[in-house]
């Protein structure tokens, strides 16, 4: 069961992935507007790694309050995520080497992150 720190770290994660939704829109609107790209269009292409960052350290921050089975059961987590979407994507070079769509390492967080959370759900109901 989360803690109130949790929550409250939780709440932030939320809050700075919808600033960073924000803020990817207005990179991506700003960036195809623009006639030529200068040192401007670069800082405001990689500004949404700001909010991303701060949701990051609220991640990290409700992790470290978590009691030692919730840590266990994310670590298992991450784990199988970092080992299914590594051998899919080391597994999907070869295809790309056979003609396949190169696939932008953009995607390889977010499969991490889903990857990640299907396999949280997938433990908590192996130990429940």
């Amino acid at each position: 069961m989360p803690t109130n720190s949790q929550n409250c770290h939780m709440r932030n994660f939320l809050i700075f992935i919808s600033i960073y939704a924000v803020t990817l829109w207005f990179s991506i609107s700003y960036i195809k507007g623009a006639a030529e790209i200068g040192t401007t269009e670069t800082v405001i292409s990689i500004s949404p790694i700001i909010p991303i960052l701060f949701a990051t350290r609220s991640l990290l921050k409700s992790i470290s309050n978590m009691d030692e089975m919730q840590k266990r059961v994310n670590q298992e987590a991450m784990t199988t995520s970092a080992i299914i979407v590594g051998v899919l994507s080391f597994a999907y070079s070869f295809l790309e080497n056979a003609g396949f769509p190169e696939i932008k390492i953009l995607w390889v967080l977010p499969a991490l992150i889903f990857v990640w959370s299907v396999a949280k759900i997938q433990i908590y109901k192996r130990l429940s």
